[in-house]
């Protein structure tokens, strides 16, 4: 591929849904202020959707993440998982096009199958011919055929680290409803400290004290996304976790400006 430096973007599903809201229901406000954002970017760009309400409650009412469950159980989740993710991928795609954002989205389900819940096969050429094309792609954490366990949560996260490997990204942007990692739980402690770079001498200490996300995740929560980021920046790319629920800073960011955020370097 002879395109520009490639960045990803994560858009955490608890700033685009509302999560804790049942039935769910996409943040159009935020939505629409990320995109204008977007907007400044210059680099092929792909983004990557977190489930948020719109996959963690249907993937949690079958199942998955419940070591008790069975692959026939989790099988029955497919149609309500994939029809929530569907709508919630139309719904970026459509606040991307209204503002001129030539977005197409490529959901896993149709080009992944797992084993054992990791990356067993993935047909990532559409994904290329679209950045190729200009095309901002859009995609999601989704249910996937499994060759062992019938079918297996996708996770954002781990699309992020596996895609920005096989596409050679370069910037890789992970906003969150904080403003990084922080030494203590931000929510219940007032004297947690922000990150502003984590290194291998403090990695491995983070990983251990992470604790799971407040919110129904299916996914693994904090301990397992801070994991696979430090993959990604131990093969010498740029990785950063911000709030992007805070306007201006995801500009700012693809503008390579500085901003309250966690800069994770190995």
């Amino acid at each position: 591929m002879n395109r520009r430096s490639l960045a990803i973007v994560k858009l955490g599903g608890s700033v685009i849904t509302h999560k804790s809201e049942c039935p769910p229901r996409t943040n159009y406000v935020a939505l629409q202020r990320i995109a204008k954002e977007l907007k400044t970017i210059e680099a092929p760009l792909l983004l990557i959707l977190g489930g948020g309400a719109h996959g963690h409650q249907a993937a949690n009412a079958y199942g998955y993440g419940n070591p008790r469950s069975t692959p026939d159980a989790r099988l029955k989740g497919v149609p309500h998982i994939r029809h929530n993710m569907t709508l919630l991928s139309h719904d970026v795609q459509n606040t991307l096009q209204e503002l001129g954002l030539p977005a197409v989205v490529i959901p896993p389900f149709c080009t992944t199958i797992l084993k054992n819940g990791d990356v067993n096969e993935y047909f990532t050429k559409s994904i290329s011919y679209s950045l190729d094309a200009g095309f901002i792609v859009i995609t999601h954490g989704d249910v996937c055929f499994d060759l062992h366990e019938g079918a297996m949560i996708l996770s954002g996260d781990t699309l992020v680290n596996w895609l920005a490997d096989k596409l050679d990204a370069t910037l890789i942007l992970v906003g969150t409803d904080v403003d990084g990692i922080f030494d203590a739980n931000p929510t219940i402690d007032p004297n947690a400290s922000l990150l502003e770079k984590i290194t291998p001498t403090t990695a491995d200490q983070l990983v251990a004290e992470a604790g799971p996300s407040s919110a129904v995740d299916v996914t693994g929560g904090m301990s397992k996304k801070l994991s696979e980021l430090l993959a990604l920046a131990r093969k010498g790319r740029e990785v950063v976790i911000f709030n992007l629920t805070v306007p201006g800073r995801l500009e700012r960011l693809l503008r390579h400006q500085d901003v309250p955020c966690t800069r994770i370097s190995c």
